[in-house]
C-alpha cells in the first residue's frame, strides 16, 4: 500500500502594513508537495467582491476598503490532493 502525502501550502505576503488601494504580493510559490509537485494553485480574496485566481503562485492584489480579510491558498498536486491555507489580513485607512 502506497500513502499520498498531502500537499504543503504556504502563503507569504509582500507587505503586512496594508492600507486601502495599495498592491500587495502574495506568494504561494513557497508551498511544496513531499511526494511529487504542486500542479494548480487558487487564490480566493473575500473583501467586497470576491476575487478567485487560478494556476498562478504569485498574485499582486489591490484592497478597496478597510477591514479584516481572510486570504484562501489552495494546492493541487499531481495526485489531485488539495490543501489550503488561510492568511488574515487587516486593510487600515490610508
Amino acid at each position: 500500500i502506497t500513502v499520498d502525502d498531502f500537499p504543503i501550502a504556504v502563503c507569504n505576503v509582500s507587505e503586512w502594513n496594508v492600507t486601502v488601494d495599495t498592491t500587495i504580493t502574495f506568494y504561494g510559490n513557497g508551498s511544496w508537495d513531499p511526494d511529487g509537485s504542486i500542479t494548480n494553485y487558487t487564490w480566493n480574496f473575500t473583501d467586497v467582491v470576491e476575487d478567485t485566481y487560478y494556476y498562478v503562485s504569485i498574485v499582486n492584489y489591490t484592497f478597496t476598503e478597510v477591514g479584516d480579510y481572510t486570504i484562501i491558498l489552495q494546492v493541487t498536486d499531481n495526485d489531485g490532493q488539495v490543501t489550503s491555507y488561510e492568511q488574515f489580513i487587516r486593510v487600515r485607512s490610508s
